[in-house]
């Protein structure tokens, strides 16, 4: 006690750090941790749930892929929801709240613009008509994935922590949000309308001679023939690029090289002489990712691969028959249009020679205020009016800054949707007509479908709906007014790119330019370039030269491969350039002993890089 009394004194500021700063943060992480640990994911035990028909089995392997076990269909459904609640509850909040423009609630006026894009968009109220179009075992699918999630919140003892943190409970899951999140899903792979934003503003900003550097001849007589009809403001422009780029770099929506890549050998390439196929689909790069990895078995569904969280399906992976993977095909299915308003009521536009209106609603954004929101005044509720024409919503109205009005027309819009079936259908189809069945359903996004089945067929199936247009290529905004640049409806599905068991043995896609079977439908200008698409080439080639079969080992290194052929096209350049900056020649100098290989040792490709 003495002892104690002696410490006291000679250091009270000791104590009083200890008291006051130590005690606390001890018995916060205690309490955090214990926290923690009850928001962990079940990975063993049972889980007492209602709504399913018969006992489900979710087995946990040595990767943590679960592996659902079910005596029905539904119940592999449910099943799903049960464990994307359990391991991804906040990623699912996050995506609901985005597809359906509130964000602003839980971020405040960060997340307004976003918020404010999704309410113009429309892609929570299009959902009541892919609804629908669906047949009742897709709905039943998605019934059963959301009585899943909700299940799982109505048993769950603790919530993640972000809940917590941000002081907000999760709403229930409705089908709704799943037919919402796999057009956002759409949405960021499409992202044509970007380009064409970025296009008209470099022939208002440039020559025609430096403009014809960065776009197409073609591009350039588009420009020609439709920009005098814009009376909007450069500033007007680069406010919803803007606008894009956020999306983009904050949200992880579209962006550029957002694709895949994937290719399929046949038998009689492979050393084990089965066809098989690879791929990378790669979307934003994010924590946790979109992907998830599952496999679902019920009483038809036997089912493995990559399930996108949102959703019951497999989207990328394998069942009992058939393999299947895809690539985005980078189509232009978005266009801009100049609206013309009518002076005498300005809630009509004009078509051909006919005035039409508006399709108009107010929206109700509410937005949390700053922090420390509990200290500050609640925020009043933003209202604003979305606009909408035959063709789709007046995206203009994002920004406000628009002289005159522009909508946007995409085929992810379109009223009957069935893009949700095609990869329900996709699931327990199991040979290439069932595959073509499946996929002759899908709206968007276009992808490059890549097959494999048991039979060691191979093939590549363009799906997704690509648009006619009656004049022009949508470059660049034309005007509405002018029916000449009306869609004239669709690339007929058989028209559409396809290959089936071709000579070669192989079939190869990395976001690069394909051709339709007719080859007189436009269907992109902004496909990524070659080189991706010539190294996997290139790589399958080096065996075959050699009459060497390819083993799973050469494919999972192929698949690794950090070799840019693209950086050759650019190096002899680069090399050949003098200078007489010593700090610059250095670089040129480790340019010069620089192979293009950019792994992350490479200082070649740190002096390379912007």
């Amino acid at each position: 006690m003495e002892v104690f009394k002696l410490a006291y004194k000679n250091s009270p500021i000791l104590f009083l750090f200890i008291g006051l700063i130590v005690v606390p943060v001890i018995f916060i992480l205690g309490n955090g941790y214990s926290y923690l640990l009850n928001t962990k994911p079940t990975i063993s035990g049972n889980i007492s749930v209602a709504g399913i028909q018969a006992p489900v089995q979710i087995e946990t392997d040595a990767q943590g892929v679960k592996h659902i076990i079910a005596q029905y269909d539904n119940d592999a459904f449910f099943a799903m929801g049960v464990i994307h609640a359990q391991d991804r509850l906040w990623q699912l909040e996050l995506q609901r709240r985005m597809a359906t423009g509130t964000l602003s609630e839980i971020f405040g006026k960060d997340a307004v613009n976003l918020d404010i894009y999704m309410r113009t968009m429309g892609i929570s109220k299009n959902t009541n008509e892919a609804w629908d179009s669906l047949g009742r075992p897709a709905q039943n699918s998605l019934e059963a994935y959301s009585a899943g999630i909700n299940s799982w919140l109505d048993s769950a003892q603790s919530l993640p922590v972000e809940f917590s943190i941000m002081g907000i409970q999760p709403q229930r899951w409705h089908p709704s949000h799943s037919l919402a999140w796999y057009k956002m899903f759409g949405l960021g792979l499409a992202g044509n309308f970007q380009k064409d934003i970025q296009r008209l503003v470099i022939s208002k900003l440039l020559s025609a001679e430096k403009a014809q550097l960065l776009m197409t001849n073609e591009e350039v007589q588009e420009t020609k023939s439709t920009v005098n009809a814009s009376k909007l403001a450069t500033d007007s422009l680069t406010a919803l690029n803007t606008l894009n780029s956020q999306l983009q770099n904050e949200w992880g929506i579209g962006g550029k090289n957002v694709g895949s890549n994937a290719w399929v050998l046949s038998g009689k390439h492979t050393k084990n002489d089965l066809a098989t196929l690879a791929s990378d689909p790669h979307l934003a790069i994010q924590l946790p990712s979109y992907w998830y990895t599952v496999s679902l078995k019920g009483e038809k569904l036997d089912v493995t691969g990559a399930s996108l969280v949102g959703l019951p399906i497999i989207m990328q992976g394998k069942n009992a028959n058939i393999g299947w993977s895809s690539t985005n095909m980078m189509a232009d299915t978005m266009d801009l249009y100049y609206e013309e308003i009518n002076l005498a009521n300005n809630n009509q536009y004009r078509r051909g020679d006919s005035w039409i209106d508006f399709e108009t609603s107010i929206e109700t954004i509410n937005v949390k205020a700053d922090f420390p929101s509990i200290l500050r005044e609640p925020l009043k509720p933003l209202k604003i009016k979305v606009r909408s024409t035959e063709y789709g919503p007046i995206i203009s109205d994002v920004v406000d800054v628009f002289k005159q009005p522009v909508s946007l027309r995409w085929a992810g819009n379109e009223e009957k949707d069935t893009s949700y079936e095609a990869f329900f259908a996709l699931n327990y189809a199991h040979d290439w007509v069932s595959f073509n069945k499946a996929m002759n359903l899908l709206i968007t996004p276009v992808v490059n479908m890549f097959y494999v089945d048991a039979q060691q067929n191979i093939g590549q199936l363009g799906a997704g709906r690509v648009p006619i247009r009656g004049k022009g290529q949508g470059s660049i905004p034309v005007p509405g007014w002018d029916l000449e640049y009306a869609w004239q409806g669709y690339i007929p599905i058989d028209q559409m790119p396809q290959s089936f068991n071709p000579p070669q043995g192989y079939l190869i896609s990395a976001n690069n330019k394909v051709v339709s079977n007719g080859g007189d439908h436009f269907i992109s200008r902004d496909w990524a370039g070659p080189h991706r698409a010539n190294r996997i080439e290139n790589l399958i080639k080096a065996k075959l030269d050699k009459s060497e079969k390819i083993s799973l080992a050469d494919q999972q290194s192929m698949q690794m491969d950090m070799f840019d052929e693209e950086v050759l096209v650019i190096l002899p350049t680069l090399i050949n350039l003098k200078t007489s900056d010593e700090h610059v020649n250095q670089m040129l100098n480790i340019l010069r002993d620089w192979d293009g290989s950019t792994g992350p040792e490479s200082i070649g490709t740190t002096v390379f890089l912007p």
